[in-house]
């Protein structure tokens, strides 16, 4: 019911013919991606898995353990304790993972994402509250943030657990916004350690508030504790050190254009410009003064920059993007035009499908494959329909380049006729409405007849 009630807020009484349909797809949303009977991604599965070394004693040899099981494990040991933790009620009942049933198995973790997307709604609110105090401005925000179609796609198709580490940023943002500095650099070390990312968009926003040098390494000493004592603990395991830190250097080297066939020779030039954009972003908020009027427009605007500038410069998974899903639905409060840009946002996530549709390592992995992968996997047959036989590889190129501009547009809405914000309004409510059932639309329809026909075929 999490989507129905966020739309509530929008329906009055004798709209009931709306809310009739909200109510309907809801229902059906809920039973198709909420509940995840179809749509998930292996890599779910596998932190879950590896969890289970712990309960088996092997701390710290997790690593060197796991390689026989899973074959490697890229993320630092904190992920995997709080899975270990989730997984304990159903350990006690059945025993080790593959005595467990897998559609047990595999609701149990996503059950994990959800409760955390939850959280991350409650926090989202919090910080809503030292945006405005109108009562009506925090549910039109916080219903942008509950349908963003990129926070749908990770935790509720993709089922990633990027969802962990951006509930500890959120809360890092929002003592941030309250100037306690110190539980900001806390909770961001907690963040990293999921991954690091929230690494991204800390020290654009340590600059903005702290000038001093000293002080200024002794908030990121802070931060990288959390990262470090994990590395120096479990620097005995060999795996560990092979494993971790080869994953680290792969990631920092590659990039999304080597998804993209063609575009090699151009990545480093394009890698390097990214990258400088950051630099200059950090230069800016260090030496820009700003004034307590627009502190909140400029930390939004510095936040959301600093994710997609990154995201640009490496070969960016899709489910990464839930992290500039809180940053892009603040962003609606300071913009003018906000039918516009929600139209401009529903053809970004269509080129956004496009691309994870047909994009190398993407295709036949973060694709409706993912439907067979879930925990109906025993009663479903093989997809003779992927992504790709929807939305052409022709235009995978275009697809690329359209999303990436589409991550810069919030800017152009800014800057625009922005002499008087304008309020949120019913109209747009239907539009915030529009794009979640646009973007849900775009994946259950190919994958609707890509189940049917192979049924047929079966």
């Amino acid at each position: 019911m999490l989507f129905l009630s966020s739309y509530l807020v929008f329906t009055s009484k004798e709209n009931f013919f709306y809310l009739l349909i909200i109510l309907i797809f809801s229902v059906l949303f809920l039973q198709a991606d909420i509940n995840n009977p179809f749509f998930f991604d292996g890599d779910l599965m596998h932190t879950a898995k590896s969890s289970y070394a712990l309960f088996n004693g092997h701390f710290f040899d997790f690593y060197t353990y796991n390689k026989n099981i899973v074959l490697r494990n890229d993320y630092l040991p904190f992920i995997y304790f709080i899975f270990s933790l989730f997984n304990l009620p159903i350990y006690l009942i059945f025993g080790d993972y593959y005595q467990i049933p897998f559609f047990i198995f595999s609701l149990w973790n996503k059950l994990l994402l959800v409760i955390f997307f939850i959280f991350s709604v409650q926090v989202f609110n919090k910080i809503l509250n030292i945006y405005t105090s109108k009562h009506n401005d925090i549910n039109y925000l916080k219903s942008i943030y509950i349908s963003s179609p990129l926070a749908i796609f990770s935790v509720f198709i993709f089922g990633g657990y990027d969802i962990l580490g951006l509930f500890f940023l959120l809360l890092g943002f929002y003592y941030y916004l309250k100037k306690e500095i110190l539980l900001f650099c806390i909770l961001f070390g907690v963040a990293a350690s999921f991954k690091f990312i929230p690494l991204i968009v800390f020290f654009p926003l340590l600059l903005i508030i702290e000038k001093n040098i000293p002080k200024l390494f002794y908030y990121s000493l802070i931060v990288f504790s959390f990262i470090l004592l994990q590395v120096i603990i479990f620097s005995v395991d060999p795996a560990f050190q092979s494993q971790f830190l080869s994953f680290f250097v792969h990631l920092i080297t590659d990039s999304s254009l080597n998804s993209v066939s063609g575009l090699n020779s151009i990545y480093f030039f394009i890698k390097v410009i990214f990258i400088l954009f950051y630099l200059t972003i950090c230069l800016f908020s260090y030496f820009y003064q700003y004034k307590n009027n627009n502190f909140l427009k400029y930390v939004t605007l510095i936040s959301y920059l600093s994710f997609v500038t990154i995201f640009c410069s490496v070969k960016w998974h899709p489910q990464w993007f839930i992290y500039i899903a809180p940053f892009f639905s603040l962003l609606y409060f300071f913009i003018n035009k906000k039918v516009t840009c929600s139209i401009l946002e529903m053809i970004g996530y269509l080129f956004f499908v496009w691309f994870i549709f047909n994009g190398s390592g993407l295709k036949e992995n973060v694709d409706l494959t993912m439907i067979v992968n879930g925990p109906f996997r025993d009663y479903l047959p093989n997809l003779s329909l992927l992504g790709s036989d929807f939305y052409s590889p022709l235009l995978k190129i275009p697809a690329f380049f359209i999303f990436t501009l589409f991550l810069f547009s919030p800017l152009l809405f800014l800057f625009i006729n922005q002499k008087k914000i304008s309020n949120f309004n019913f109209i747009f409510a239907r539009f915030i409405f529009f794009r979640f059932l646009f973007f849900s639309l775009l994946i259950l329809i190919p994958s609707f007849i890509s189940l049917v026909f192979s049924f047929l075929q079966y």
